[in-house]
């Protein structure tokens, strides 16, 4: 009896629950004193977990936080991404002094365009924790953040 307990709570822990995260929404803020605009397309779960994409000053980002204390020692960190059933992709993310952490450049900009185009969710696994975000809202929210975002939309038009 104590193996079975003991396997169900290993199951649990180990499998990623579908953080019931917000729908996918897009905002755009122009910070008073710099001028410099940032837009987000943003999704939070309930336990702590985000998954953003944004584009501050022309330079776009993706940013994750995969629970409610995502720190990790050093400058950066493994993050593995899959979108829909597609393959994992691994990569090295900056780890952010506020938590989470955030992968730029053009390597941003295939994501962004990838989570643009997602189906079904996106899971990502980050700081030791698995998350598992909705897409509902992704694709207009994302859409809107390409519009809006130079480079964003260069790449895009390609």
């Amino acid at each position: 009896m104590r193996k079975r307990i003991l396997a169900i709570i290993l199951v649990c822990l180990n499998t990623p629950a579908l953080a019931q995260s917000t729908r996918w929404v897009y905002q755009s803020h122009v910070d008073p004193i710099s001028g410099t605009q940032t837009m987000v397309a943003i999704t939070a779960g309930d336990r702590g977990e985000a998954l953003t994409a944004g584009c501050s000053g022309g330079r776009p980002a993706v940013r994750v936080t995969t629970a409610h204390s995502d720190r990790e020692i050093g400058d950066m960190r493994e993050v593995t991404w899959r979108i829909d059933q597609t393959r994992p992709v691994t990569q090295i993310w900056k780890n952010q002094q506020q938590g989470g952490a955030m992968l730029s450049g053009s390597v941003a900009i295939e994501l962004i365009e990838r989570l643009r185009d997602a189906q079904e969710h996106v899971v990502v696994h980050s700081g030791g924790h698995i998350a598992k975000f909705s897409v509902k809202g992704s694709t207009a929210a994302i859409k809107q953040l390409i519009a809006d975002c130079p480079r964003l939309r260069t790449s895009s038009d390609n």
